[in-house]
């Protein structure tokens, strides 16, 4: 059984790491990239989950500071043009 929390994250996931029974419990879809790996691996999971997190966050963070530097040129276009400018 999964719990709706459960599941709302599931649906949320792009990518899903973990023991080859759980994993194969997921149903594929497009957008989502699942990893199973043996349990004598618990390490090298963690890892990878870790390193596919911080991959996403760095580009997250990317994305964001783009956008915050668009922002700003925006409002100093906005501030500095002509009057009547569009």
């Amino acid at each position: 059984m999964i719990t709706p929390d459960a599941q709302a994250a599931i649906d949320a996931a792009t990518d899903i790491v973990g023991y080859i029974p759980y994993v194969r419990r997921i149903t594929p879809r497009d957008g989502l990239t699942l990893y199973e790996t043996d349990n004598r691996v618990e390490m090298e999971r963690a890892a990878h989950a870790l390193l596919t997190v911080t991959a996403w966050l760095l580009s997250a963070l990317a994305i964001r500071a783009s956008l915050l530097w668009r922002l700003r040129c925006l409002r100093r276009w906005r501030r500095d043009r002509p009057r009547g400018a569009i």
